[in-house]
């Protein structure tokens, strides 16, 4: 095999999730119908994935030239080639992003993968198992809270190999919780089928499933997130109060949706309680400074471990809006997820 093909092959499979028919070789081959310089931009492989229609994986001979490689893509859609997957590995950082943008599926040999509509043929064996679970399972703060680092980072658990280098490592960055609840935490997670334990005694360690089945399948649990939401506040002096922006107003500044009228910031509950204890007014917004103009959203657990931008993380972001019918939301958020290498689609199947 060359040397891409057997990495390719590997991440697929582990995006694909169990399978009776894994993928295990490629072949290559010339599609039907394509236009010469299609044939001459490109190598084509072709990968069995035990659906009505085989994988065709595409290999640019000229990765520079992001709009050729998505004019081909389009070209192999319009022959009915339904699965696709670019392989990406001589791209820019920025070509990839290009990629994300425009929806066009493509993976590396060093284990990502992008392929929205891939996951949706596949979404039963994704989304599904031997049990039936009821949407009233639900996981704790701190369980969601590891949920999303791993989303957001998939090597973020390979760096503490044990639990109190875990407790250690939270601690470090803010987030301080004991090892007796990091150990409860893996247990829940372990349980509802998001990981599961390798090793014995001392040496055991949990290990996350793919991130497309953890992704499906904490979608399917309810979460104890916010506590309630109230209005008519001034912002809360940061210094003494940690808060960040949430819902409208983080999709403001982490995607292209517009500024919302009236921010609105998400804050722990032992924070908000220490702020209304004081009675502090905090500053006011809009108007030049004449009337508050804050929805503050409590939450069970800290806001601010794995933030970026004074914006809540992507992942819990997206779980407290999937409720939302608004379409301009629904885009947004699809956005930011879909830049992690995420089905959005799942989102709002579940709503």
């Amino acid at each position: 095999m060359e040397s891409f093909e057997q990495p390719v092959l590997k991440s697929i499979t582990e995006f694909l999730g169990p399978s009776p028919s894994r993928p295990s070789y490629m072949e290559r081959f010339i599609p039907k119908n394509i236009p010469v310089w299609a044939r001459d931009f490109a190598e084509f492989y072709r990968v069995e994935i035990g659906t009505e229609r085989p994988l065709t994986l595409v290999k640019p001979k000229e990765s520079s030239d992001i709009e050729k490689i998505i004019n081909l893509y389009r070209v192999l859609k319009n022959l009915k080639h339904e699965n696709i997957l670019i392989i990406a590995d001589d791209f820019s950082g920025k070509s990839k992003q290009d990629l994300i943008r425009g929806r066009i599926p493509h993976v590396t040999s060093s284990g990502s993968i992008f392929a929205p509509e891939l996951g949706i043929i596949y979404k039963e064996k994704i989304a599904t198992s031997e049990r039936n679970f009821k949407y009233t399972e639900r996981l704790t703060a701190l369980a969601q809270k590891l949920v999303a680092a791993y989303l957001i980072d998939e090597n973020f658990f390979k760096k503490q190999d044990t639990l109190t280098s875990l407790a250690k490592y939270l601690n470090k960055n803010g987030y301080s919780k004991s090892i007796s609840s990091i150990s409860r935490a893996f247990q829940r997670l372990a349980q509802v089928e998001i990981l599961k334990f390798e090793g014995n005694g001392p040496n055991k360690y949990p290990v996350f499933y793919n991130r497309e089945i953890v992704w499906s399948r904490l979608l399917e649990l309810e979460v104890e997130t916010v506590v309630k939401k109230l209005g008519e506040f001034s912002l809360p002096d940061k210094n003494k109060y940690y808060w960040v922006y949430s819902n409208d107003s983080a999709l403001f500044r982490i995607s292209d949706l517009n500024r919302p009228e009236v921010e609105i910031i998400s804050i722990s509950n032992s924070d908000f309680k220490k702020w209304k204890d004081e009675g502090e007014h905090g500053t006011p917004v809009g108007d030049f400074g004449a009337r508050p103009g804050v929805i503050v959203e409590v939450w069970r657990d800290d806001v601010g471990f794995l933030s970026k931008k004074e914006c809540l993380n992507s992942i819990e972001l997206a779980l407290s809006l999937r409720r939302t019918r608004e379409p301009r939301t629904q885009l947004a958020i699809s956005k930011v997820i879909d830049e992690l290498g995420l089905n959005s689609s799942l989102l709002w199947e579940r709503r």
